[in-house]
This record gives C-alpha cells, structure tokens and sequence, in this order.
C-alpha cells in the first residue's frame, strides 16, 4: 500500500511539474554509492570483493524519448559518469555512446540502466594494465511499482523500491604486448547502499530543479490534508 501511495504522489508532482511552465533544459544528478560484490580476477589485487565505491551520473532533464513504445523511454547520448573505487577516480562527461532506458511496469516489471562509454580524449587512470571501457547503473523492480512511468526519473529513486540496485564498470586490457596471457576485457560489479539527489559527502542539492520539486510536494500534500485526499494511516495496536 505505501508503494502505491509513494507512486501515486510522485505521478503528481510530476504532472505539477509539467504545468508549472515552460521545461528548461536541466541537468539532473544522482549520487549513488556501495560495495564491491564481484571482481574479474583479471583486476585483483587493485580491486577486491568488499571495497567500497561511490559516485555520480548526470543526464539532460530535455532529453527526448527515442522509443516510440509507451511502456519503454530511451533517453540519449549517453549520461555523463563518475566513480571512485577503492581510492581510484574515474569519469566521463557523456554526450557518447550510451544511453538511460527507462521500462515502466513493461512485462510486469520496471527497470532503470543508466550506461556509458568514455570518450576517446578523455584520459582514465590505468588500472593493473587496464582502462576504464564503460560505467553502467541498473535498478530493476519485480513487482512494477517503482517507476510513474517511462519518463526520465526527476523526482527521487528510492532503493526500496528496486529489488536489484547495482553499478557496473568494464574495462579493456590496454597492454596489447599481454592479449596472449590476460583477458581482453574485464568488469566489477557493486551493490548500491544508497542513490540520491544529494551528495552525502557536501550535504547539497545536486539540481536546482530539487527545490522546486521539493517545495511542490510540500505544497501537493498541504492541499491533500485540506482536500482529504491524503490521510497518514493511524496505527493500530
């Protein structure tokens, strides 16, 4: 019931959103942040199950849905990325291959990736004779409830409502001269303890489109109470 509730308020402040003027383009950031559950063995002793990682990706509020199915959004070029894992920073400023695709209750069941690909200028620290190859987020939900719909997520994700929550990151052996004893390519994966709108490191907004939504939900649930539309279930003994 309170994921139903959850959604239902979210489709409004989105819909308040869309009437609230004319659409800006925004560049919207999630931060997002956990522990490494599985390594290419190609990449140990660099990185290990257990270490911990964080990190961000930004996409274009305006971007347009390049799926035409109304159950699926395709939102490209692909969103800017960083991560630092295990003390090692990386980051990509997006606008390459990639994309974010958004599955809204699509085969009873909603999913968020989020996936990009380094740009050729863009330097990357090299790891145990590997180079970042590609940064990915999933968020999958069984049940089909987490998302409104199958438009990019402005107002807030919530782990709880994802059954999956998971950052991903490739790489690409770059020392051509070892193609013979190591493996061409490579991968870490982590599970997310947290994903949000604000940095937990600096305590800020990442948007200026979050005060608004912020101060719209407050606003939709004042008019609620007044309307009895909203009631806060009272608990029962």
């Amino acid at each position: 019931m309170e994921k139903i509730i959850m959604k239902s308020l979210r489709s409004l402040l989105l819909t308040l959103a869309m009437m609230s003027g004319p659409v800006h383009a925004v560049p919207v950031t999630y931060y997002f942040g956990g522990i490494l559950n599985y390594v290419n063995t190609a990449l140990a002793p660099h990185f290990l199950v257990g270490n911990a990682f964080n990190g961000s990706f930004t996409f274009d509020s305006s971007a347009p849905d390049l799926n035409s199915d109304p159950m699926r959004g395709a939102y490209a070029p692909g969103p800017a990325f960083s991560a630092t894992v295990n003390g090692v920073h990386y980051t990509t400023t997006g606008g390459g291959v990639g994309s974010v695709s958004i599955d809204n209750n699509f085969g009873g069941t909603d999913l968020l990736s989020a996936g990009s690909v380094p740009l050729p200028a863009e330097m990357q620290p090299e790891t145990g004779g590997y180079l970042p190859d590609s940064f990915g987020l999933v968020l999958y939900d069984s049940s089909g409830t987490a998302l409104i719909n199958d438009t990019l997520p402005l107002g807030g994700l919530h782990l709880d409502d994802f059954n999956v929550a998971r950052f991903e990151m490739g790489f690409v052996l770059s020392r051509f001269a070892e193609r013979s004893v190591r493996p061409d390519f490579a991968s870490i994966n982590g599970e997310l303890s947290y994903i949000s709108l604000t940095d937990p490191s600096n305590n800020l907004v990442s948007e200026p489109g979050s005060a608004l939504l912020l101060a719209m939900g407050i606003a939709a649930l004042a008019a609620g109470r007044r309307n009895g539309t909203y009631r806060v279930p009272s608990s029962s003994n």
